[in-house]
């Protein structure tokens, strides 16, 4: 069902990119995250991360709830700045949502 997702870090400017564009399954997002945390060791502390959830088809609250959890574990990995880009993302303040649907702690994506 994978539509597309890029995951890649740019090590020169010590950024990581995560670009989710079309329908996802669960299984899709936290495999793309997984990636992200294998690319997160290829930069140094108080890397950038840029989230683009622009082309992403779902509903706001699930939006929202990945922005908000890839924000939080994000600057605990290091990122000094979690840029979110997409229509969403221009929102006033989302508030943190506690829906487990893309279970960030189930495939490991936390510090250890």
């Amino acid at each position: 069902m994978i539509d597309s997702f890029k995951v890649k870090a740019d090590v020169p400017n010590n950024s990581l990119l995560i670009q989710l564009r079309g329908f996802f399954m669960k299984s899709e997002v936290e495999l793309a995250f997984y990636l992200a945390r294998k690319e997160i060791k290829k930069l140094t502390n108080g890397f950038k991360v840029i989230l683009d959830l622009d082309g992403m088809h779902t509903d706001r609250t699930i939006h929202r709830s990945i922005q908000s959890k890839a924000k939080r574990v994000f600057t605990t990995l290091g990122a000094s700045k979690v840029n979110s880009v997409g229509a969403i993302s221009k929102m006033s303040q989302p508030k943190a949502n506690d829906l487990e649907y893309f279970a960030f702690e189930s495939v490991g994506f936390y510090p250890n």
